[in-house]
C-alpha cells in the first residue's frame, strides 16, 4: 500500500531530507550548494533552468539504482520542480527541490529505487528541506531561494 501511494505521487511532488535513513544520501556538489543543517540552500547557484549550477547527486537507500546528477540551480520559482525521494526501505520520503529540466531523468531513477522499498515497516511522514514533515505531500511547496531550488511547508 505504501509503495502504491509512493508511485502515485512521485510525479506530483518531491524534496530533500534533513536526516536520511538507511544510507540514502543527497550530496551537493561544488560551491553554492545547499548547506546548513536546515538544508535550505546556500548562497550562489546560478544558471537557471538551462544551466548546470548547484549540482546534487541522489543515492538510493540500498545503492541499487544509479541516479543522474541533477541541478538545484534556479533564477525564478518557475525554474524549480520537486521530486519525492525514497530514503529508506519502509518507503519514507523526502521532498527535494530540483531544476525542472532534470525532473524527468531523476523521476525514472526514483521510480526504480522505490520498487526496492519493501520492508515490513511504517513509512515516516514526508520531510521537506525546511525540516518540517507532513502526511499531505500536496502541501509541500518549492521555490527558488538565493539561486537554489528548495522545498518547504507553509
Amino acid at each position: 500500500m505504501q509503495l502504491r501511494r509512493y508511485l502515485g505521487s512521485i510525479l506530483a511532488v518531491s524534496a530533500l531530507p534533513l536526516l536520511l535513513a538507511c544510507g540514502s544520501t543527497v550530496e551537493p556538489g561544488g560551491p553554492g550548494g545547499p548547506g546548513g543543517s536546515g538544508g535550505s540552500g546556500g548562497a550562489g547557484g546560478s544558471g537557471g533552468a538551462g544551466g548546470s549550477g548547484v549540482p546534487v547527486t541522489l543515492t538510493c537507500f540500498d545503492d541499487s539504482v544509479q541516479f543522474p546528477t541533477a541541478s538545484k540551480g534556479c533564477v525564478t520559482d518557475q525554474d524549480c520542480g520537486q521530486i519525492l525521494h525514497v530514503i529508506d526501505c519502509c518507503g519514507s520520503l523526502a521532498a527535494i527541490g530540483l531544476a525542472a529540466k532534470d525532473l524527468p531523468a531523476v523521476s525514472m531513477a526514483e521510480q526504480e529505487c522505490g520498487m526496492h522499498a519493501l520492508c515490513d515497516c511504517i513509512a515516516q511522514p514526508t520531510r521537506a528541506e525546511d525540516g518540517n514533515t507532513t502526511e499531505d505531500t500536496s502541501s509541500i511547496q518549492v521555490a527558488c531561494v538565493s539561486g537554489v531550488c528548495s522545498t518547504r511547508l507553509p
